[in-house]
């Protein structure tokens, strides 16, 4: 049987031909919606902000640079929080509107999961201080609305060579070494970067991404001159890749970088290291001996604990013994990979005097290199077998690794799942939960306390009990506080049984938050509805206004949409003070499927001021989501394959519009515009001003299809080269205000 069309974008009745059963399944369907909204009125909560990426991903110490400030779900008003002393990053314009992912979109299967958040940028000044150690380095963002996790953002020693976003062509890197600064920013996107290498010897190649938070999993392919591919790896288990070649003096080579599955997208930034020598890994100094094991030795023999040893796997040996004196007690037992040109998946096992095995360890959280704790009873010579299975394949260097024992004294570290922030709302409450590890057989009370708290923030006394896991702590805030943001400091501390004080100290982001003063909820509820392709959809949506709130409430989409595809998007709108109905315009693309529904939500942003006179703007997220079915395009614009271009002279490019019956009625009767989109240009023919166009104004006549000849000017100027794609497009307004658009694209070739 054929599907009843469902009601249309203003019907606000179920359609006269929907058969019964179907109406009583939407009835059902609405009372459910309606009951779980009745139930989420009572649960609000705020939107926090996440951090996405900064790009430019870094610099050099003592060094100011400017650099985009990447995140979901920002407002005008955050505050920046690092880490690090004396490290500042400071806003220094306004933020941009909710960016949606450029094209190519996906489509077909990979179109079905749920694409990457959208977001917000701010332009922003990143401030070094001289004595910055190289390396990952955290801060987070706080508003009203609450604190974000730890972001991340990375020191070099070298210089920042920044990848040019707008070149299609292999970019010139300068002398190595030298720190690239990329985004493969949409699908499909392959950045190349070319380089000459002094002296023979080892290339080495330092990939941070997934480190930045970036979703890229890099695949990383270096050619030669003679187009011999040198290296070719990739990032599957998304830890970032440390990798080396053998380079020629003399010889040019050319590195491209994308993801493995030619995603992409803003969010998509990353650091690569490129240098000359061999790449190892830094591992911190310690207290303990440390000696170095030669090559060729069957056991490698260790004094008495605490200790540690470097040694390296020769040819194709995969496992190495270490012989050691462990006296009674409880000792820490690690590896890991010490070279980055030959990286390692280690595991060890630990075997007694008399040849049993005590324990067998492999990966740690976290972490491919094993860690492992050993109670020893019997006092002898026990062997350590160190095994390792090659991540990644080198040309060259050792296939070295690092095992330490240490003993294990009573201790406890914070438990991984800590929360990194907290929000506490004016006048109420929050609970922190804090997990400990217990280490060295470790049994005392944990006492908890914190510094730097915001201004109005006070916590109860707590402690974490002798022998627990876990422990809680309630913080509150009073009323007329005001909801400034701070990095304090969590201060964890207990005593060994021998006395010993143990303390630890935990950064945690605060915010001070306040109550939603909107609810934002589609009329229809969980409804769907039809929309042509290439129209503006119309949602309706109810503001239910809380805390006496009668001020205006900003509109636009929120970061993680669901089943958000193919370009469909929304601007910012203004809903009038008081309004407690509006219509939400989502311009859904002329190419998107119609083989499955689509989602759309949006956020309301509201201005505030709180207890101390500060304006602050609190965000909602939509309840429920707009859905709409595309369906076909009302209006079509078509064009030639291909044209052929002379400089100097004028060409005529001859365009069909096609109109469909729903097009030629009273809202479509003003003109429709059709105009070349300059964005669409080749970068130098843009950026020399070289093209210019005359746009063309079809009225609506009533007519289903329409010739039109867009006349093109090009410059006689020799930088009007080769070919490029050209995007015509054609828009109408529907009742004067809502677009509708279709583009033709054209290849353009020059004779």
């Amino acid at each position: 049987m054929a599907a009843t069309p469902g009601p249309g974008p203003y019907d606000r009745q179920a359609h006269p031909m929907r058969p019964r059963a179907a109406g009583a399944r939407r009835c059902v369907a609405g009372l459910l919606a309606a009951l779980l909204l009745i139930d989420s009125l009572g649960v609000l909560a705020e939107l926090p902000p996440e951090i996405g990426y900064v790009f430019p991903a870094g610099g050099r110490a003592g060094e100011t640079r400017d650099v985009v400030l990447g995140g979901y779900d920002l407002t005008p008003d955050i505050e920046i929080l690092p880490h690090d002393p004396g490290v500042a990053l400071v806003v220094t314009g306004a933020p941009t509107r909710v960016l949606i992912p450029e094209p190519p979109h996906l489509f077909g299967y990979k179109a079905r999961a749920n694409d990457r958040p959208c977001p917000r940028e701010f332009p922003a000044r990143l401030m070094l201080p001289a004595d910055l150690p190289p390396g990952l380095h955290r801060f987070q963002v706080a508003n009203a609305n609450g604190a974000s996790p730890p972001g991340f953002f990375h020191l070099s020693r070298y210089e920042s060579f920044v990848e040019d976003r707008d070149g299609d062509a292999v970019q010139i890197l300068p002398a190595l070494p030298v720190v690239i600064d990329g985004q493969i920013g949409r699908t499909a996107e392959i950045d190349r970067y070319r380089f000459t290498v002094r002296e023979s010897g080892p290339v080495s190649i330092e990939l941070f991404a997934r480190r930045l938070l970036s979703p890229l999993h890099a695949l990383l392919k270096v050619t030669d001159s003679h187009d011999t591919v040198v290296l070719d790896v990739a990032d599957t288990a998304g830890r970032d890749l440390s990798v080396s070649f053998l380079g020629k003096e003399g010889d040019t080579y050319t590195l491209a970088i994308h993801d493995i599955d030619y995603a992409g997208d803003r969010s998509s930034v990353y650091r690569i290291e490129l240098a000359t020598g061999p790449l190892d890994v830094a591992i911190p100094l310690s207290d303990i001996p440390e000696t170095v094991a030669p090559e060729g030795t069957a056991d490698i023999s260790l004094a008495a604990p605490p200790g540690a040893v470097r040694a390296a796997f020769a040819g194709d040996e995969r496992s190495r013994n270490v012989v050691v004196d462990l006296p009674a007690g409880s000792w820490r037992v690690s590896a890991r990979s010490a070279c980055a040109s030959h990286p390692l998946d280690l595991d060890l096992s630990i075997l007694a005097p008399d040849g049993r095995e005590l324990l067998f360890a492999d990966d740690a959280a976290g972490s491919v290199d094993p860690v492992a704790t050993v109670a020893v009873a019997t006092v002898g010579p026990h062997r350590i077998v160190i095994g390792g299975r090659a991540l990644g394949s080198s040309a060259f260097g050792p296939a070295a690794w690092r095992l330490a024992i240490e003993p294990d004294s009573e201790s406890f570290q914070p438990g991984a799942a800590l929360a990194t922030q907290l929000a506490v709302s004016l006048g109420g409450t929050a609970k922190l939960t804090i997990p400990i590890v217990r280490t060295g057989g470790f049994a005392g009370a944990v006492g908890i306390g914190f510094r730097g708290l915001p201004d109005g923030v006070t916590a109860a006394e707590g402690a974490i009990a002798a022998g627990a896991a876990e422990g809680a702590v309630e913080l509150a805030c009073g009323a007329d506080a005001g909801t400034a943001a701070r990095l304090a400091s969590l201060v964890l501390s207990g005593t060994t049984s021998d006395g010993r004080p143990l303390v630890h100290e935990q950064p945690l982001a605060v915010a001070v938050t306040m109550k939603p003063r909107v609810k934002i909820v589609p009329d229809g509820l969980d409804d769907v509805r039809k929309v042509h392709r290439g129209t503006t959809f119309r949602g309706p949506l109810t503001i239910h206004r809380l805390e006496g709130f009668e001020g205006e409430v900003r509109l636009h989409p929120t970061a993680k949409q669901q089943r958000h595809r193919q370009g469909m998007d929304g601007e910012e709108i203004v809903v009038p003070a008081g309004a407690t109905h509006c219509e939400y315009p989502v311009f859904v693309p002329e190419w998107m499927e119609t083989t499955r529904t689509s989602r759309f939500i949006v956020n309301g942003a509201v201005e505030v001021t709180d207890p101390r006179g500060a304006k602050r703007t609190l965000l909602e997220r939509q309840e429920l989501r707009l859905g709409m079915l595309p369906e076909g395009a009302i209006m079509k614009l078509a064009g030639p394959a291909e044209i052929r271009l002379k400089r100097g002279a004028t060409v005529a490019i001859v365009l069909e519009l096609v109109r469909g019956a729903e097009f030629r009625t009273a809202a479509f009767a003003g003109p429709v515009r059709v105009e070349l989109v300059r964005e669409s240009l080749p970068r130098a023919w843009r950026e020399g001003n070289l093209v210019t166009p005359e746009a063309v104004v079809i009225e609506n006549d009533g007519v289903e299809q329409a010739k039109v000849s867009l006349a093109v000017t090009l410059a006689d100027d020799p930088r009007i080269a080769g070919e490029g794609a050209i995007t015509i497009r054609a828009t109408a307004l529907e009742e004067g205000r809502w677009p509708v658009v279709s583009e033709a694209t054209v290849v353009g070739i020059v004779e």
